[in-house]
């Protein structure tokens, strides 16, 4: 039949068969690897790698799968279960559609039946009615656009493609291809109901402030939010429309669409009929304002209904009067499918030789893993939010580690840019939204202390990296944080380096003069263990609580500090504060019973309790991940090897089916209060004793720090998700956790994927502990790659200080030989200003 319609389709337009192939194509290729799965393609059945890291999903009854298409931070996700969101930072354009709600976008297919009705189906899957509920949806990933595939009754082929371009148009293409021999009478249905508001839920004025005008078959939609007596926000959308339908009916009530205002859309009676009650007219007010379509054609066999969707959002007057004048040739938008894609693989570029079979990993697979983990690294360091809508500075700096190796320009921005949210004292805010100069902005600012730290040790990386010292002489503004949730730019502003000054002396401020350890305030990166800075002097913020990990960290920011100092020729006593902390962080973060050392998480306000001691306030002997990890990421285990067994217990303790705990002993409300809120979350879940699978990755780089590569390799196959049977997330990049707890039923589902965390600490874990390249600011290069690792060979290529550098690594069970363009070398300390053009770096362990 497919070779049927490809005849049929020759003499028609090269843009209408160009896209009928394509989507003929990709579904080929979809049955083809669903009915023939192999190991090197296949996870758990449901996804599925194609040619050229395309990826194919089936949707996952148990959870939800997603993939983001994003430019400068406006973001359409994609979701597996046929739901659509885009968003940029706290402005929603269409929120996100949870478990089973009705839909703000969608797509519907009809198919006229015998009794002169249509049978109406989901071109997502998202919406199903009666009809589509067992239709197969073949959900194709590309790194340019989405499609959802569906065929109907084996009489329709029909596909919706979508995407966001460079220039933020977002484009959707739904196509109806007729694979009968006989004609078919079909009509083609979108539905757009967009939010347009900095708030990601509607509201009871959603319907009072929105506004839908009819513009000669395309829509301009307006919505206005109050802020303030002074500040009201205008946002615009224009939606053009454009087909190759015989007929086309618009309506811009939702009641006309559906037919009844308390019904949901799958009941729409206009769909099945055909024919929707109302017009096309303007809408405000008394009902909620939106564009439904119904576009009509009578399809030869082989013949095609296409419809193409643009959507431009807009925040004055003039740019949406700008955009709505503007010719819209909906043949050419085909080619801005492909226009929006940014290669990266030329870049950084990792490769497995044939993994040792005990580990029961095709090494393909796992290449092909580690590909999408560098697109989620990609999206997440240059995305405007974190979760739902603002964005983590800790999030975005971790990101940033790693992403500097392909997309230094963007990092520079970001830096940039983010600095302008440190308030002048040197505090970071934990999450903030898009700055406007004069306006009042959405902030998260709660006193986590370890928020600076991160910014350090990631602008560290990038003038390691790059040598760009210049950026340290760059000016970016601050803002003034306003209360928990605000922040305003001030006038003031300085140099980059003057911000990590201040963000370093914030950090020193904040030493407890008692024991000579960083205080925790709110609290650190183990977010829900926010107890131990709580104060019982009402006149103050915060008590003296320690975050151990935090403290650790801030050992390594006063080295890399002094780095940054030696290489402007800038004297300091930062050498002498870190072995200060150093003193501190032995003396009373380092307990010892019966012969054995434990590394505590950190205590309570004097001391009264601590949390990862051999007694905890609740009496249990814990163990954390973090604060072990941690001391050895910071360098202090170098400098103390005799605390090796402490770290090799923390591991046997810590140890579980899905990998590190967070704790090994879960938190009791009735008995652990004071730690936090970590004590409202079910046992086995998130941060409280679950596989918190970011954390468990800082203790995968200790161990890789150790040289215990069999270790570490044993952890990263239990917290990558393509070797579980049962996966709750997208398992094509990774999850945040894994739960457990048999009692409440839960074994391996995850909170979310994420998009931040456990996905860089992974590459960074790679690149930087296993293949050991880690740069130093000036022209030298350390390589040091672990003694064994986990398959015959290995390959990583990555730019290093602009110059292209190849690491190959061998097993030959013999000493370790380095060749550098095939020559030995004595030391694996290289001074790269000796080298020209691409260097090869060939180890033999």
């Amino acid at each position: 039949m497919i070779l049927i319609i490809l005849f049929i389709l020759y003499n028609k337009s090269m843009k209408e068969v160009s896209l009928t192939k394509e989507i003929l194509d990709l579904y080929k290729q979809a049955r083809k690897v669903i009915l023939n799965p192999s190991e090197e393609r296949s996870i758990q059945g449901k996804c599925h790698y194609l040619k050229n890291d395309v990826i194919l999903c089936l949707p996952n009854p148990y959870g939800d799968i997603r993939y983001p298409y994003s430019k400068d931070g406006l973001t359409l996700w994609a979701y597996a279960s046929g739901n659509i969101s885009i968003n940029e930072s706290n402005f929603f354009v269409v929120p996100l559609t949870d478990e089973g709600k009705e839909p703000y976008l969608n797509f519907y297919a009809g198919l006229k039946n015998k009794k002169d009705k249509y049978d109406i189906y989901s071109l997502t899957g998202n919406a199903d009615t009666e009809y589509g509920d067992e239709l197969s949806t073949y959900v194709i990933y590309t790194k340019s656009h989405c499609y959802y595939i569906r065929v109907i009754d084996k009489k329709l082929l029909s596909a919706v493609k979508l995407t966001i371009t460079d220039d933020k148009r977002i484009l959707f293409t739904t196509s109806l291809i007729n694979l009968s021999k006989k004609t078919q009478e079909v009509l083609s249905s979108m539905f757009f109901n967009p939010l347009l508001t900095h708030n990601s839920n509607e509201s009871e004025e959603t319907r009072w402030f929105r506004k839908v005008e009819p513009k000669n078959g395309n829509a301009l939609f307006t919505n206005v939010e109050d802020i303030s007596r002074e500040i009201h926000l205008y946002n615009y959308a224009y939606l053009n429309v454009k087909g190759n339908e015989d007929t086309r009916q618009i309506v811009n009530r939702r009641m006309d669409y559906v037919g009844n205002k308390n019904k949901s859309i799958s009941l729409s009676k206009g769909l099945r009929d055909g024919k929707l009650i109302g017009n096309e007219e303007i809408t405000t007010f008394t009902d909620m304002a939106i564009y439904g379509d119904i576009a009509k054609k009578e399809l030869q066999p082989g013949e095609c209904l296409t419809m193409n969707y643009q959507v431009r959002i807009a925040f004055s007057k003039e740019e949406i009067e700008k955009i709505s004048s503007e010719p819209y040739d909906f043949l050419s938008n085909q080619n801005l499918f492909k226009n929006n894609i940014k290669s990266r693989q030329n870049k950084l570029s990792i490769e497995f030789g044939k993994l040792d079979s005990k580990y029961n990993l095709n090494n393909e697979l796992f290449n092909n893993f580690l590909r999408s983990v560098i697109d989620q690294v990609d999206y997440s360091s240059t995305t405007k939010n974190s979760s739902l809508m603002l964005l983590g500075i800790r999030d975005i700096y971790q990101m940033m580690e790693v992403s500097l190796l392909w997309d230094k320009e963007s990092v520079r921005r970001r830096i940039l840019e983010s600095l302008t949210t440190i308030d002048p004292s040197g505090r970071a805010p934990r999450q903030y939204s898009s700055l406007v100069k004069g306006r009042e902005s959405l902030m998260d600012n709660r006193a986590f202390i370890d928020q600076g730290n991160w910014i350090i040790s990631t602008v560290y990386k990038y003038l390691a990296f790059t040598n760009d010292c210049k950026i340290l002489k760059e000016k970016c503004g601050y803002c003034k944080l306003i209360g928990r949730n605000k922040g305003q730019l001030t006038n003031e502003e300085d140099t980059v380096y003057d911000h990590l000054l201040r963000i370093i002396n914030y950090l020193l401020s904040n030493i407890d003069e008692n024991t000579g350890c960083l205080k925790a305030l709110y609290g650190d990166w183990n977010d829900a263990v926010d107890g131990l800075g709580q104060t019982d002097d009402k006149s103050k913020d915060f008590g003296n609580g320690v975050s151990v990990m935090a403290s650790c960290h801030l050992y390594r920011n006063l080295i890399e500090m002094h780095e940054i100092n030696k290489a402007l020729s800038k004297e300091d006593d930062y050498v002498d504060r870190a072995n200060k902390l150093e003193e501190g962080i032995l003396k009373h973060a380092i307990l010892v019973k019966n012969g054995h050392h434990r590394i505590v998480h950190g205590w309570g306000e004097n001391k009264k309790f601590y949390v990862g001691s051999y007694h905890d306030v609740d009496g249990e002997n814990r163990t954390s991940v973090t604060s072990n990890a941690a001391f050895v990421m910071s360098g202090l285990l170098k400098n103390h090897p005799e605390y090796r067994e402490m770290i090799y217990d923390a591991y046997k303790a810590l140890d579980s089916k899905y990998g590190l705990l967070t704790f090994d002993k879960y938190f009791d409300k009735e008995k652990a209060a004071q730690v936090g809120r970590i004590v409202n979350l079910p046992k086995g879940t998130a941060e409280n004793s679950a596989v918190y699978i970011h954390g468990a990755m800082f203790f995968v780089r200790a161990l890789l720090m150790m040289n215990e590569t069999e270790l570490a390799f044993d952890q990263i196959l239990k917290l990558i998700p393509i070797t579980h049977e049962k996966i709750t997330t997208s398992p094509f990049v990774m999850p945040n956790s894994y739960g457990y707890n048999k009692e409440l039923n839960i074994d391996g589902e995850s909170m979310s994927d994420w998009y931040t965390g456990s996905s860089n600490t992974l590459l960074k874990a790679i690149i930087f502990d296993m293949f050991g390249i880690n740069p130093s600011i000036g022209d030298n290069l350390t390589i040091n790659p672990v003694s064994k690792f986990p398959s015959d060979f290995a390959s990583i290529a990555l730019i290093v200080k602009n110059k292209k550098i190849t690491l190959n690594h061998y097993n030959n069970n013999n000493e370790r030989v380095i060749y550098i363009n095939g020559k030995v070398v004595n030391s694996n300390s290289i001074n790269l200003s000796q080298y020209k053009g691409k260097i090869k770096i060939d180890v033999y362990n």
